[in-house]
Order: C-alpha cells, then structure tokens, then sequence
C-alpha cells in the first residue's frame, strides 16, 4: 500500500514490521493536508482515488475499513476558494461548510 500507515504501536517501531495478516478491522485517518492541497486548496482526487483503491483491496481480504476525517476546515476553504491562514472561529465556519 503506497500510504502511509500510522498504529498505536511506538513511534520506534519500524512500519516495516506491520501486517495486515491478521488484522481484522483497520482505522485510518485523513487530515486536511491529506485531502486537500495545503497551497493550492485542490481537492487531492488522485490520492483520494488511490486510498479507495487501497481499501477496496482491504475489503476484499475481509478486514473493517473504518475512515475517520478530519479535513473539514480543508474541503471548506477549497469550497470558498479560501486559501489564508484562518482563526478559530473562521476555522469553525468553515469547517461547516466542508462537512462531508
């Protein structure tokens, strides 16, 4: 899988040493700046398309695919066509407008 993958296990363990194997069920998070490109405000489309790509293949080996998003703030301002540094209570507005 070409993403990075991020577990509970210690920082110092090398990602090398995961296995899906015997995973039952796997949560992934996805950021602002996974979503949506941090300079130009695009939506990612070729990532997004290449992780649905990745879970579909997780979902084929029978294992939960949980998706937990946090890029509310992100998809809003590529909606507004906003691409300033924002205080909280912009970042809240905004991320209204983002919600999935």
């Amino acid at each position: 899988m070409p993403h990075t993958m991020h577990s509970d296990m210690p920082h110092d363990t090398p990602m090398t040493s995961f296995s899906f194997d015997t995973a039952k069920r796997v949560v992934v998070k996805i950021g602002s700046a996974l979503l949506v490109n941090p300079v130009t405000g695009v939506l990612q489309r070729d990532w997004l398309q290449s992780l649905c790509d990745d879970i579909a293949v997780l979902k084929r080996r029978n294992i939960d695919v949980i998706v937990v998003s946090s890029g509310a703030v992100g998809a809003g301002k590529a909606t507004l066509n906003m691409t300033q540094d924002l205080s909280l209570s912009e970042k809240q507005a905004v991320a209204a407008v983002g919600q999935i």
